[in-house]
This record gives structure tokens, sequence and C-alpha cells, in this order.
């Protein structure tokens, strides 16, 4: 398993937060999903209230991917804020009057906003590119005298006018006739003022087809529809109806996808995992251990305080006492007071359940240690394998914490040893080491040896165990002589954990 550009979350958060920037007063929720139950391409739900795009939909370099689902989402915002859904017409009408809101809200959207520009062209040039000529038969379009091509040609000359091509194919010559009647009708639409009049001319193009009461969706090649039900009208349209010109504008830079992301290279003997979930289940956890951590407090230098217009540095030199300029600073909790080490079980023993609370418990530690900016360190056993980087981007430990499987013998020393020799001379007046394990190593002598080479160097060993079994429980009693902590759920860890790191501190 690896990790898709998509299921990085700082990438996701970065689309949704780009999505919802456009979004205005109106409240949408925004989704990636490459579930096709959800979305083929792309979806606004005006009854729920949800935007959701697939960021897979169409093929392409991650890169290219990224750009194109920018603009997908562009495009669904400007359903949000400019489609005003029908219920009271034939679903025909509602699905021809989609089609040619699609370039409506796209103009409007490019026009209001330059930067989303090279985005919706790269979505017009994608999907240009990929859509079947006219009138080459394929599953749902057999006969080249279907007046449904006639609506596909629609579709296509949306794109073709905006990357300055011309359609691809031919349309029979029946279907050309009926084309240019309804082509004028579709370029009005695309500069029509709002939704109801997209509704008419959608109507009388129904009409000219002869098209029955319902066209199958898998018709309409690469349409990202705006449906709902709702009822209030949408927001007026602002300006005028100019449409922009697309193969001039931007088609990477500021839309790129971040860098660091996709390309980062990992050691062989690393599994990644998508690490979504388990940032999610980790997240109100790490908050409350940090909520619960009692770290000594550094008091801060003075804050300077511009609360009178223009602040006079000579003045501020000359009053440093005085309340206009100068403020007392709130102290802050000092993280270079504690150090804290993991030592992390993925030995078989640990399959299923154990693992997963090992998992959970681990990344809880170290997104409340990064929270806090506390110095930590990750190493997983057999093999004395680093999880934690220095210097190292979360969700990245996040993947590797997410791939990690129980598939190792269960030798401590080694792992332990090397945990021990990162801890030993660091300038922290706490250096905790929390050994995650279910109390059945090999070589138990070595780690009784360990436990009292940590105390020699003053470094606090803990015992974790989460959702343990009995046996396992009066093992790990034993083998940290009773410094342990017998962890049901990894609900109860932060308590649990907060209370022993704050008893290390006071001591």
């Amino acid at each position: 398993m690896t990790v898709q550009w998509w299921q990085w979350p700082s990438v996701e958060r970065q689309l949704v937060t780009f999505a919802k920037s456009f979004l205005g007063p109106h409240a949408f929720s925004v989704a990636l999903t490459v579930d096709p139950r959800i979305c083929q391409v792309g979806v606004c739900d005006f009854g729920q209230r949800a935007i959701a795009v697939n960021p897979v939909a169409i093929a392409g370099p991650p890169r290219q991917q990224y750009l194109i689902t920018r603009g997908l989402l562009v495009h669904e915002v400007g359903h949000a804020r400019y489609t005003t859904p029908r219920v009271d017409v034939a679903p025909v009408v509602t699905q021809v009057a989609n089609c040619l809101e699609d370039e409506r809200i796209e103009r409007i959207m490019g026009s209001q906003f330059w930067s989303v520009r090279g985005a919706l062209t790269a979505v017009g040039r994608a999907s240009y590119a990929a859509v079947t000529p006219l009138g080459e038969p394929r599953d749902d379009l057999q006969d080249p005298d279907d007046p449904r091509w006639v609506i596909v040609a629609a579709l296509h000359w949306r794109w073709a006018q905006r990357l300055g091509e011309p359609l691809k194919g031919r349309l029979s010559p029946r279907n050309r006739g009926l084309w240019r009647r309804v082509r004028p009708l579709v370029e009005r639409a695309w500069a029509a003022p709002d939704t109801g009049r997209v509704y008419d001319l959608a109507d009388q193009i129904v009409r000219i087809l002869g098209l029955g009461p319902v066209m199958p969706d898998r018709v309409l090649v690469l349409v990202a529809p705006g449906r709902g039900t709702r009822k209030e009208a949408a927001e007026p349209r602002p300006g005028g109806a100019a449409a922009w010109q697309g193969p001039g504008e931007p088609q990477a830079g500021d839309d790129d996808l971040p860098v660091g992301v996709v390309g980062a290279g990992e050691p062989a003997d690393w599994t990644l995992a998508p690490p979504g979930p388990l940032l999610r289940a980790a997240e109100p956890l790490a908050s409350e251990l940090v909520a619960r951590l009692a770290l000594p407090e550094l008091a801060q230098a003075p804050e300077w305080s511009d609360r009178h217009g223009r602040l006079s540095v000579r003045a501020a030199i000359r009053s440093q006492d005085a309340t206009p300029f100068v403020r007392a600073a709130e102290p802050q909790p000092d993280p270079a007071s504690v150090a804290v080490g993991v030592l992390l079980d993925r030995s078989g023993s640990m399959q299923g359940a154990a693992m997963e609370a090992a998992r959970l418990a681990t990344a809880t530690l170290h997104l409340a240690c990064a929270e806090l900016g506390i110095w930590h360190a990750v190493t997983a056993f057999e093999g004395a394998t680093p999880i934690v980087r220095d210097g190292e981007a979360s969700e990245q430990t996040l993947a590797r914490l997410a791939g990690l499987h129980a598939n190792t013998g269960t030798r401590i020393g080694l792992s332990y040893e090397a945990l021990l020799a990162q801890m030993r001379p660091r300038p922290e007046a706490l250096k905790v080491l929390v050994l995650i394990h279910d109390g059945e190593p090999e070589d138990d002598t070595k780690v009784r040896q360990l436990n009292a080479c940590a105390a020699d160097a003053r470094i606090e060993v803990l015992g974790l165990g989460v959702a343990l079994e009995a046996k396992n429980r009066a093992a790990m009693r034993e083998l940290f002589a009773g410094r342990f902590i017998d962890c049901p759920t990894p609900a109860v860890l932060a308590p649990m954990l907060a209370g022993v790191v704050n008893t290390f501190r006071r001591r």
C-alpha cells in the first residue's frame, strides 16, 4: 500500500480551504471522495448542502490531477453560488439545463475570480482530450442519428470554444441540421442572467430534439452536475456576461501540488498507508493530553503595544515601564523541560486490535509532543527502526505509523539501546521513555538490564499496555516493576499518561 496525493491530510485541507474561500456566505460542506456512489466527477447537492469532487475522475499525473481537482471544486462552488435548481420540470429538461448551466457558472466564476481561470482551463483541456469523438458508436449511443448526440455536441462545444479547438468527430447530416438550430440557444444559455432563463432555453432544445422524459446520465460525458432541491433564489450574478479566454491563463505556479508530498522518497523497508483516519482518531486524544500536561512555565519578554496610533520607538525605549508602550506577556509552557522517547512493539503477537491501539497511542503521543514543541523520538522494534525523524511533517510520520504491521520478532534490546543512546545526551530536566508492549519479549533479561541503565541515566521508563489481556498485564507489571500503565482503551490514555508524567516532573 502507498499514499496517493489526495490522501495526504495537508493536501485535502488545502483543497477544502481553497473551495470554501470562494463560497462566500453559502454554507456548504466540501469533501473529496473516490467513491463513485457519491460522485463520479463532482456534485453540488443543494438538499444536503454538500459539495463533493472525485480527485481521480480525470486521469493524469498527480500535479495535473491536483490542478484539475481545484477546477472541479471551483465548478461546484459556482453551482452553489449561482444555480437555482427547479423541481417542477421534466427530468430531461433538468439534465439539459445542467449541461448549459455548466458553462454559464464557469464564465461567472472566471470573470469574478481571475485566479481560478487556470484551474478551469485545465478541466476543459483534460475533458476535451478525454471525450469520445462525436458520431463514434459507443455502448449507450449506437445510432448516429440519435438526437442525444446533439446534447453531447453542446458539451463538447463549450470545451472547444474555451480552447480555440474544433469539435472532435462529426455529427450525422440529420444531427448537423439539428445542431444548427440548437447551437444559438446553447450559446445564449451561457450568457443567461439566471438559471431560470437557462431552463427556458433547455425546454426549447428538448422540444426541438424530441427527447424522451429522461436521458441516461452516462450519455453526458464528464459532466459535474449541480443537482438539488434548494427553493431559495440563487445569488444574483454580478458584473457583465463577457467570457474570459482560457489558453492564455496561468496553468501551474500557485496551483501546483505542494512540494514534498508527491515524489518524496521513502526507504524500501517502509510501507505507507493513508494517514487521514489515524490523524482524525488521534487528534482529539492528543488535544486532551496537551491540556492535561503540566509543563513548567517560562516567562516571556515584554511585548510592545501600539495602542495609541503609531509607535515611537524612541519614546518606547525611554518609557519601558509605562503602560502605553509596553505590556507584560503571558507565561508560556517550557517545552525544553521534557524529552520523550517511544519504543513501539510491532511483533507478531501484537496483530489485530492490539496493534491498532498501539498505533493510535503512538500517534497521540507524537501529535501532543509536536503541538507543544517537545523533543521526541519514536522507534519500532525489532530492528531499531526510527519512525519520527528530526524536522519532519507529522503526516509523513502518521503515514508510516498507519502502514506499520505486526510482523517482526520480539527482541527489544537492540532497539531499546538505540533509543537510550538518543536520549542520554538530551539536556532536558525530565526524560521519559514509554515502551508500548504486550509483555512477551524474547530477551526479558536484557530489558531489565536496560531498565536499570535508564534509571542510572535518570531516564524515567514507563511500560504502556493498551487493550491487553490479563496474562499480558501481569507480565508487563513484572517486567517494569510496577511502573506500568494499564490502558484499557486509547480513549483513556490522555488522563492516565498525563497524570504519570506530571508526577515524574514534580519528583
